[in-house]
């Protein structure tokens, strides 16, 4: 269950870069829910890279916090965790985040995240 939480933690993360290809800078907060754990993610922008960090509040249990780096190419982002998972999406036209978060186990996540 951990390893899918960090999953969903770095595809939120990574689903913020797309709305700096569109014109918008993704520099903020963004939010999401994955498996019942609530997601935060803070995304800091600088030209087409980010980086930040997750923080994945789970049911049980205390906060877990996750640091990534990515790249956005267009409106795909592409962003990973140094455990090995990645994540790759888009921004849609409706503004939300969306996209799979691949863990190093195999497992796929997806994630819709909106900005705060």
């Amino acid at each position: 269950m951990q390893m899918r939480i960090i999953a969903a933690l770095l595809a939120l993360s990574l689903l913020a870069c797309p709305l700096w290809a569109s014109g918008f800078n993704v520099t903020g907060k963004w939010v999401s829910t994955a498996m019942g754990a609530k997601l935060k993610v803070n995304v800091e922008q600088h030209g087409n890279k980010i980086s930040g960090v997750a923080f994945v509040y789970p049911l049980v249990g205390k906060k877990l916090t996750y640091h990534f780096s990515g790249i956005v190419k267009g409106t795909d982002v592409f962003a990973s965790h140094h455990q090995g998972h990645s994540f790759s999406g888009r921004l849609t036209s409706r503004g939300l985040l969306e996209g799979v978060v691949h863990t190093r186990q195999g497992h796929q996540i997806a994630i819709s995240a909106h900005r705060r």
